[in-house]
C-alpha cells in the first residue's frame, strides 16, 4: 500500500490562481470573503472577489490597510461588499 500524498490535504483551493491587487486595480469588485494566512513578513489575505463581468478571482494581499478593513468588515458581518482598489504611491487605497 502506498503512503498518502501531501496533495490529498489542505483546505485552500490550490487550483485557484492567486492574483495580486495590481491585477484588479481600478476595477469595481464584489468581495465575497477572505481568509488570512501567516507569511515570512506577517499576515496576508486571500480575498475572493467577482469582477464587473461576474468572473471570480482570488486576490492575495499583505497590505495592512486592506487587511484591517477586511477584518473589520468580517467582524461586522458586512460581506458581500463592493470595492475599488487603487494605488497611491506605494500604498493601496480603496473606496
Amino acid at each position: 500500500m502506498e503512503p498518502n500524498r501531501l496533495a490529498q490535504y489542505g483546505t485552500i483551493d490550490r487550483n485557484a490562481i492567486a492574483e495580486r491587487l495590481d491585477d484588479i486595480a481600478d476595477t469595481e469588485v464584489t468581495i465575497l470573503g477572505f481568509r488570512v494566512a501567516e507569511g515570512d513578513f506577517g499576515e496576508y489575505a486571500f480575498v475572493d472577489v467577482t469582477d464587473e463581468n461576474g468572473e471570480k478571482h482570488t486576490v492575495m494581499t499583505g497590505a495592512s490597510f486592506v487587511l484591517d478593513a477586511l477584518k473589520d468588515a468580517q467582524a461586522k458581518k458586512a460581506f458581500p461588499l463592493n470595492a475599488r482598489f487603487t494605488k497611491k504611491g506605494r500604498t493601496w487605497v480603496f473606496e
